[in-house]
């Protein structure tokens, strides 16, 4: 949840940037006036205050959100941070995640797992947990020789026996891209599971369908795919 903090605060200093231009204005027309009374104004001090406040807010409600951790775990899964995002190789070029690759990456150590027709290029931070920087990115490609026509994805942390911590709800009807990538990190030990999948013309036209009625379950976006292919990671922070 990193980067959405460093948007909500950056959000917050173009806030109160104009406010301060606003501020002015208004103090330079009552002085050319030479009005000395009228409503008073919050101080740019104060109103970034409140600008700051409100961003940690909105940060600290899409943390809770995105985390819904199970409520019945032990406090040491409760109680830790996670961070799961699934981005496609359009949504990569356009933003900063454009510097990572899938050939290299600086300061992370490069292993390939091969699930069917779906290769998972794993990239392990040699750092560890990371507030700033994903412990892990992973990118998911289809190896396979059908054609594509949507894609889809879930992703979960899970304790060591099995039990989900917290996750991504499961998603269909993605557009078909070069790959999808995974970033996550999670501040205790626990298990990463990645699953995409691709659908042909017949297969996403039963996901809509059946979705429409059942929701985008796991099971149900399997039993959909053409090809799919699962990453479980042991996470050591």
């Amino acid at each position: 949840m990193a980067g959405i903090l460093l948007i909500c605060l950056a959000g917050a200093a173009v806030l109160a940037a104009l406010y301060f231009l606003i501020y002015k204005t208004v103090i330079n027309r009552r002085l050319a006036r030479g009005a000395r009374s009228g409503r008073r104004l919050p101080g740019p001090a104060a109103a970034l205050l409140v600008f700051l406040a409100a961003a940690l807010l909105v940060w600290g409600a899409l943390a809770a959100a995105g985390r819904a951790v199970n409520p019945g775990l032990d406090a040491r899964y409760a109680d830790a941070d996670y961070d799961l995002q699934v981005w496609t190789a359009q949504q990569m070029r356009e933003t900063y995640r454009a510097a990572y690759s899938a050939d290299e990456n600086p300061g992370y150590e490069k292993t390939v797992v091969t699930d069917g027709d779906v290769t998972f290029t794993v990239f392990e931070s040699d750092a560890g947990y990371d507030r700033l920087h994903p412990m892990y990115v992973i990118y998911a490609a289809y190896t396979g020789g059908g054609a594509v026509d949507s894609t889809g994805y879930a992703g979960r942390y899970l304790t060591a026996d099995g039990r989900e911590i917290c996750g991504i709800f499961a998603a269909g009807g993605g557009e078909p891209d070069e790959y999808m990538c995974f970033f996550a990190s999670a501040e205790t030990d626990c298990v990463l599971r990645a699953e995409v999948f691709y659908y042909d013309r017949a297969g996403a036209a039963e996901l809509k369908g059946r979705g429409g009625e059942e929701g985008a379950t796991d099971e149900l976006l399997r039993s959909c795919a053409m090809a799919a292919g699962t990453l479980e990671l042991a996470v050591n922070p």
